[in-house]
């Protein structure tokens, strides 16, 4: 369950519209006040925020750290979902670390989570993040599997960013099958329909 406080609800917000400082001392001020409560899953949550935020700072040590926490306190209490989210954002660490074969793991792991409790759009998330690691550490082919995998999952979902991943496909696969889809080309506003070959 998550934490309803003011303050959680403030940060929510705050990191929302992208405001890092106020959205540090939301997550941090949601983290005293629920370790006032007593309430170790809510603070990995507010950690796992504040890890998020010092992410988008690019504080690495830091998060990682949060993130190492967080992760603690979801495998006690066995909540796969908790650590799926956490394994998301770690393996985001690992990716600018440049510690693919790490991230490679853990967005391994996610994926397979969110896969088995039938969250499909999660499992989307992690497959192109999945992809996009695999395209960064040189190994195209398994980045076009996962891609193909996600946009399927995607597209069956009807959601907007298989668009994007069916963009992905056509630079770095031109001729696979992508089924068919819109693809709005960035900045220009402009769409363009392609069939599949």
């Amino acid at each position: 369950m998550r934490p309803t406080s003011p303050s959680w609800a403030a940060a929510v917000d705050v990191a929302g519209r992208h405001v890092l400082p106020a959205a540090e001392m939301c997550f941090t001020q949601a983290m005293d006040g629920l370790g006032t409560l007593g309430s170790p899953m809510g603070i990995a949550y507010a950690r796992l925020g504040l890890a998020t935020a010092r992410l988008a700072r690019h504080d690495l040590t830091d998060a990682d750290h949060l993130l190492g926490q967080a992760l603690a306190v979801y495998r006690d209490a066995f909540d796969t979902v908790g650590q799926a989210r956490v394994l998301l954002a770690s393996a985001e660490v690992r990716r600018r670390q440049r510690r693919f074969g790490e991230a490679i793991a853990m967005l391994t792991d996610a994926a397979a989570t969110y896969q088995a409790i039938a969250s499909p759009y999660r499992y989307g998330v992690a497959l192109r993040a999945l992809a996009e690691v695999h395209r960064e550490a040189g190994d195209l082919s398994s980045a076009i599997e996962t891609w193909e995998r996600c946009l399927k999952t995607l597209t069956a979902l009807d959601a907007p960013e298989a668009n994007e991943v069916a963009a992905l496909l056509r630079r770095h696969a031109p001729g696979r099958h992508t089924g068919d889809r819109t693809v709005t080309t960035a900045g220009s506003g402009s769409a363009e329909a392609f069939r599949a070959s």
